[in-house]
């Protein structure tokens, strides 16, 4: 990085810096999990690359999870979120860590346990999607970046 000013460019390198995700290893990520009742809390999660998993899906959904798993967004982009939804057992956490795994470079994992309520709160909704700070309730905050959000939920309440 260069500049005309050592100040801006230290500030400006510090910056990037502070906005770069912490590996831990490649195959762990930091995520937050949250619920309306207790917050945010950030745990470590072990993941599983596509490829290891793959072959247990059908051809179908190894079509389309390829598809996103190979998604590289342009950040400059408003967030997005990811829905999952399905009866239990057919893979849904299983294709989440290694869509976690996949995108862990450049998104920020939050896992809503309890969609439903996110749904009807529009202050949960903002909190979880929107909101840049990464307060937590209890577990630890993995830094102060601006987070880019990948978005995971347990399934929605048939109604």
């Amino acid at each position: 990085m260069s500049g005309d000013c050592e100040t801006r460019t230290t500030r400006v390198a510090d910056e990037v810096h502070a906005r770069m995700p912490v590996l831990v290893d490649d195959r762990r990520v930091e995520v937050v999990f949250s619920d309306a009742q207790t917050g945010s809390r950030t745990m470590p999660l072990d993941l599983r690359p596509w490829s290891d998993v793959r072959p247990h899906f059908p051809d179908d959904v190894q079509i389309s999870l390829d598809q996103l798993v190979a998604h590289v967004p342009d950040l400059d982009s408003g967030r997005r979120l990811v829905l999952w939804h399905g009866v239990p057992g057919t893979g849904k956490t299983t294709a989440v860590r290694a869509l976690l795994h996949a995108w862990r470079v450049w998104a920020d994992a939050v896992v809503v346990t309890d969609p439903d309520e996110m749904l009807k709160d529009g202050r949960y909704l903002r909190r979880v999607l929107l909101d840049g700070d990464r307060t937590t309730t209890g577990g630890s905050s993995s830094s102060s970046r601006t987070p880019r959000r990948c978005c995971a939920s347990r399934p929605v309440a048939q109604r």
